[in-house]
């Protein structure tokens, strides 16, 4: 059974299943729930390809389900293509806190912590940093085609 992983983004959870291989999912709902997406089913057909979307298993409280889920691609997909206001913070925390964070010190953690709780945050967080990770060599691969108000631009990452 896949190994769940949950954290908070303004006090929203945001669920990240483990697949066989150990490579982190994020699960479609929460994710779209945060971008103001109004029907998951909708973006994830609509906005990912085949390869950037699954289903697993997971336990609940009314026992297994099997949950929507995308991919670091997918993720970072809806996340760039999402035009809500409410996508906005999400996307402005990814891409000022959580890549800088990483770029500059290769890791990412939550203010406000106490310094007992962030061995446990920490291990909760291994797979968003992984994520983040690959984000910034994402993006330093799309730097060329970049284009914003039809000027060139250059990432400093």
């Amino acid at each position: 059974m896949s190994n769940i992983i949950s954290f908070s983004y303004q006090e929203k959870e945001i669920r990240i299943i483990e697949d066989q291989d150990g490579s982190p999912w994020w699960v479609a709902k929460d994710v779209c729930d945060i971008l103001g997406y109004a029907d998951h089913n909708s973006a994830v057909r609509n906005h990912l390809d085949e390869d950037e979307k699954g289903v697993l298993p997971a336990h609940s409280p009314g026992g297994k389900q099997e949950l929507l889920t995308v991919n670091e691609s997918g993720l970072y997909t809806l996340i760039l293509k999402a035009s809500k206001p409410d996508a906005r913070p999400f996307r402005k925390w990814v891409t000022s806190e959580v890549l800088p964070a990483i770029r500059k010190i290769e890791s990412y953690s939550m203010p406000n912590h106490e310094p007992e709780t962030l061995v446990p945050v920490s291990k909760k967080f291994k797979a968003a940093v992984a994520i983040a990770k690959a984000a910034c060599q994402w993006a330093r691969e799309i730097e060329p085609f970049m284009v914003i108000k039809n000027e060139p631009h250059r990432l400093n990452l």
